[in-house]
């Protein structure tokens, strides 16, 4: 059946299957007019039986244009929970921004906590189990940086804690083997390492990070032991797989320009990459290449091949933005927004994909999508598919915004015409028809993010609205496309 609305002039209503032993949108959660969940990917998340939603006040951190309006935190938060129709709500925590499992922990529900002054602050944000039905307070498993310390390993929670100025020591809180303990003890690995910016990587059995001697040190978490790996390190990055090991001397004063080197660690080889490179260039892209912030003779970027070390300048006037296929990327002429190029990186040939300023854009396999409206601007425009194979580009939908969901079979599902308060109908839309079927209406914008982890089916759309009595966190099953 369709969901009937009243809106005015005549309106397309989407049908809808049954989900929830109903044909028409669920309510799942109930909110106050001024309450709306968070736009974070993890705001409406499924673990195990049970449904969490971390809510806040309507009012949000104004980003002033840095992003999408959307993505502005509220002051306060409360996480609820609820049976996987909206059945048996609870109120479980107050002040946790993140809700999450992880196989390492079987049986724990986590979450962050923290204060939501302090958003911005990873270090300041505290691990808690949280009860599911609401009974216990959440139980402090580690301290300040627990959720966003230095990383999640085979053996344990990798965590620093400050000891002054570019100090700090690195522990690791084992995961416990009984689930009611807390807090968790931890054990120091290494006692003082500089806590300047790229100066510790974890591993699933390692910890790399620079001592205060400037030289790179692992420790192997099976057993606690140390290795130096090189010495006259200020700075470095670990390419996926852990092979590869980009670092950069410790910096001169303000010449921001140094040699960077690459450590195979397979073969033990040290290779010079660039004479003068920018220290924080982009990193690795997979274990196939790294790209530079190349200084000489003037800013460029440059891309290695990590199996053959063979390189390609590109122009000072093109960044690269992703690998399309073997040889060929795209690129962009205005500091990784649109335009965009498909260029060919041993020819130099290219041609452009997206002419269009700074609108934006996502890179799939096969095709770039773009919509365009200015970058992080919640207006509503045209959305296009334009393939790399040179074929024309295709209209998804005359109408979307930058919280739009591309479904499994092609159907795109967006809010529309949004007001101030990041409210608007929500419709869907057949590529090959462009008709818009209306779902919703008040509804808030980040849908695609809500919807990334398909908790319910692909055809099944999360979303939240705020109208007064009607307010809350809805479900809703598309019938299937004709």
């Amino acid at each position: 059946m369709g969901l009937m609305l009243s809106c005015g002039d005549d309106v397309v209503t989407a049908e809808l299957a049954e989900v929830c032993g109903q044909a028409s949108p669920v309510r799942l959660l109930e909110l106050g007019a001024d309450e709306l969940p968070l736009a974070n990917l993890g705001a409406i998340r499924k673990v195990g039986d049970r449904l969490y939603f971390t809510v806040g006040p309507r009012e949000r951190v104004d980003t002033g244009g840095i992003s999408l309006p959307w993505y502005g935190h509220p002051a306060t938060s409360t996480v609820y929970s609820t049976g996987l129709c909206g059945e048996d709500r609870v109120e479980i925590a107050r002040d946790v921004w993140s809700v999450f499992s992880d196989e390492r922990t079987p049986g724990l529900v986590l979450g962050c906590r923290g204060s939501g002054a302090n958003l911005n602050a990873p270090s300041s944000f505290d691990l808690v189990a949280l009860d599911p039905e609401g009974v216990s307070a959440p139980r402090l498993l580690i301290p300040a940086a627990g959720c966003f310390g230095a990383g999640w390993t085979d053996y344990g929670v990798v965590v620093t804690e400050s000891l002054g100025e570019e100090v700090e020591r690195v522990l690791l809180y084992p995961y416990p083997a009984d689930l009611e303990a807390a807090p968790i003890d931890p054990i120091v690995l290494l006692e003082a390492v500089s806590s300047s910016h790229w100066r510790i990587e974890t591993g699933a059995d390692e910890v790399l990070a620079v001592n205060l001697d400037d030289e790179l040190v692992r420790v192997d978490l099976s057993d606690g032991s140390t290795s130096v790996l090189e010495v006259g390190v200020g700075s470095f990055q670990v390419s996926p797989s852990g092979r590869y090991v980009q670092w950069f001397p410790p910096s001169a004063g303000e010449d921001l320009a140094a040699p960077v080197y690459l450590l195979d660690r397979e073969t033990g080889v040290t290779h010079l990459l660039a004479e003068a490179a920018l220290d924080r260039s982009w990193g690795f892209v997979r274990d196939d290449y790294t790209v530079l912030d190349v200084v000489e003779p003037e800013f460029h970027q440059r891309l290695v091949s990590l199996r053959t070390f063979s390189a390609v300048d590109l122009p000072p006037d093109r960044r690269l933005v992703a690998r399309v296929d073997e040889g060929r990327w795209i690129t962009s002429s205005s500091w990784f927004l649109s335009p965009y190029q498909l260029r060919d990186l041993a020819s130099g040939a290219e041609t452009t994909l997206l002419d269009a300023d700074g609108v934006n854009a996502s890179m799939g396999a096969e095709a770039l999508n773009a919509l365009l409206v200015p970058f992080n601007s919640p207006a509503t425009g045209e959305l296009q598919r334009i393939p790399y194979d040179g074929g024309p580009p295709q209209v998804l939908a005359r109408r979307a915004t930058a919280g739009y969901l591309e479904l499994a079979d092609g159907r795109v599902v967006s809010p529309v015409d949004l007001d101030a308060d990041s409210l608007g109908a929500l419709v869907l839309v057949d590529p090959d028809t462009l008709e818009e079927q209306q779902i919703d209406d008040r509804v808030y914008a980040p849908v695609g993010h809500y919807n990334q982890e398909a908790l319910f089916g692909a055809d099944v759309v999360t979303y939240a609205v705020s109208d007064g009595a009607r307010s809350g966190v809805y479900l809703a099953r598309l019938a299937p496309r004709r």
